[in-house]
């Protein structure tokens, strides 16, 4: 009895890609002047006397923020990155014969956040198979995991990173970041 000799294809696929990726939709903090200049005019809707809030003594003060207590301060500056890098892998083999096919595919995709101590990795299998039993009996098998890991600084309330964007819009600028406006050695 002679038996057929089934020839096998064999496809092997490599992608990698890397980039910085910013915010889309990059939000702007105000700043102590941009409070100030609304606080003067509202007032000034209001039919008050808009310099009886702040001088123009006090004003310049603010603007040059040299002086104890005039000093003004960009939580997103301070928070957050400009552009974080961003990577993906995808090897996969494919290939089969005139009965079987088979597809295994492995992928690895790494992100940093905008802001540090934040971080996304995963990590995807997929396997597909299938055999021709007869010319009408297939069986096959499909088979995925993934694994994620999520590196978070653990604010309370849940979901750490929008507390901390909501936290840094929530900060008034004239507040001091550091106790006693002592910035960390």
């Amino acid at each position: 009895m002679l038996t057929k000799v089934e020839r096998f294809t064999v496809k092997i696929r490599l992608c990698v890609g890397r980039g910085i990726g910013p915010l889309t939709i990059a939000p702007v903090a105000f700043t102590v002047l941009t409070i100030f200049s609304a606080d003067l005019s509202t007032a000034q809707n209001r039919g008050e006397d808009p310099s009886k809030l702040y001088s123009p003594e006090e004003l310049a003060k603010w603007e040059a923020g040299t002086e104890p207590g005039y000093k003004s301060y960009d939580y997103y500056d301070m928070v957050m990155r400009k552009n974080v890098p961003q990577y993906h892998i995808n090897a996969n083999v494919t290939g089969g014969s005139e009965k079987t096919n088979y597809y295994l595919s492995v992928a690895h995709t790494g992100q940093d956040a905008m802001m540090r101590d934040f971080k996304y990795e995963r990590t995807n299998l997929q396997l597909n198979i299938d055999t021709k039993i007869t010319d009408r009996f297939t069986i096959g098998a499909q088979i995925s995991g993934k694994y994620e890991k999520t590196e978070d600084v653990g604010l309370p309330g849940g979901d750490g990173y929008y507390s901390a964007i909501l936290s840094m819009f929530k900060m008034q600028p004239i507040e001091s970041p550091y106790a006693n406006d002592n910035p960390p050695s």
